[in-house]
């Protein structure tokens, strides 16, 4: 069976889209034409939309209409490249490029195959304050097309992968729904007084962040040694292994800035505030410079609740965004932090909380692992496909 390279402008029709324009009324004013946006894309199977346009709006712009099966790639911004097949007949922006349906491909082979080049395509994208792509750069992709039987089966393997994760992924927005749901009623039923943050921390250091400048260089870190962590570890709350170490030597010196079990681990840079908890089965570590450790006071607050607390109290979201500055990228401003409120009811209230949130957590975090493993073999099954 022989397997084809050939751009997409040679096997398939690429349309854009256009905005009619929004101050006539009558372009929009109780449309029933879908119109999609490129944010919309992010749905990967695309099967709603916000905006919709009417007849006139259709006529009267560079919008056109693109079939059910349409794979659509978006073009600029914080969306480009990002891939989405289209269940529905509609319109789109200008930010949208459609390919449409053709006797020489399978659509769901060639929305797999385009969302496993993002990386390329994010790459090849130019242009100065937004990249972006343009409808030719689409047009002159080049896809491996094997025989159309053999894309089927490929879209149909991908396809029950794909399902089985979202099934996973589906569950564990249940479970966080049903944490968010237990701290609401939990706090919105007991009585609890407002304590600075300052006041829990455990001694001076208790609320610190990382080492910054020169205390800790890039070519200081190593493949071995000491734990050195950094954001996206606790935006996954630590879930996988660290590839940056320093020495034995390194991290006495940096001392006062480590991490250690049951500490609180806070982004302070990029994804402000997300929190979570060290874990125990890990040796003590050391800090990057964007995070901070709130090492509290256990007799005075229970580690669980406040992480909780953190994750879904949005007082303390917004107070934590307006204490972030920064010309280049916004950062918690430690001493401001030290006097959060936060609230805290009794300790016996607190470790109740924690020991019926953490049933759930734990039953997540089996589930995370679960969702883990189904990415990775969808990604290589992906691989293993199309490479």
């Amino acid at each position: 069976m022989k397997w084809e390279k050939l751009k997409i402008k040679d096997f398939a029709s690429v349309v854009t889209g256009g905005t009619p324009s929004t101050s006539v009324s009558e372009y929009w004013d109780n449309g029933n034409i879908p119109w999609l946006n490129s944010g919309e894309l992010n749905q990967g199977l695309v099967t709603s939309c916000s905006n919709y346009i009417t007849n006139a709006g259709l006529k009267n712009s560079s919008t056109k209409m693109m079939p059910a099966d349409t794979v659509l790639i978006a073009l600029t911004g914080a969306t480009t490249g990002v891939t989405g097949y289209l269940t529905f007949e509609a319109s789109a922006n200008q930010s949208v490029t459609g390919i449409l349906p053709s006797q020489k491909h399978e659509p769901r082979y060639l929305y797999y195959y385009l969302s496993s080049i993002r990386p390329k395509i994010l790459n090849d994208a130019y242009g100065g304050a937004q990249k972006h792509i343009s409808q030719q750069y689409v047009k002159e992709i080049e896809v491996l097309l094997p025989p159309l039987n053999v894309q089927k089966k490929i879209a149909d393997t991908l396809d029950k992968a794909d399902a089985l994760r979202k099934k996973d992924q589906q569950l564990l927005r249940k479970y966080e729904e049903l944490e968010k749901a237990l701290y609401f009623q939990f706090i919105n039923s007991v009585e609890s007084k407002e304590v600075s943050l300052i006041e829990l921390a455990e001694g001076k250091d208790g609320i610190k962040c990382g080492p910054f400048g020169t205390q800790l260089l890039a070519t200081e870190f190593q493949s071995k040694g000491i734990f050195l962590w950094g954001i996206k570890h606790v935006n996954k709350h630590f879930s996988f292994n660290t590839t940056e170490f320093v020495s034995e030597e390194k991290a006495k010196e940096l001392e006062s800035y480590n991490i250690k079990s049951g500490d609180l681990v806070m982004t302070r840079k990029g994804t402000i505030g997300n929190v979570c908890i060290y874990p125990n089965h890990l040796a003590p570590g050391i800090m990057h410079s964007d995070l901070l450790r709130l090492r509290v006071d256990s007799n005075l607050v229970n580690n669980i609740f406040m992480q909780y607390q953190f994750r879904f109290d949005n007082k303390i979201k917004e107070e934590i965004t307006k204490i972030s500055h920064g010309a280049i990228m916004a950062g918690i401003n430690v001493s401001k932090l030290k006097k959060l409120k936060v609230r805290v009811p009794s300790m016996k209230l607190q470790n109740e909380f924690s020991k019926k949130i953490s049933r759930i957590f734990d039953m997540k975090k089996s589930l995370s692992v679960s969702d883990e493993k189904g990415g990775e073999l969808f990604q290589s099954l992906i691989s293993k496909f199309l490479s």
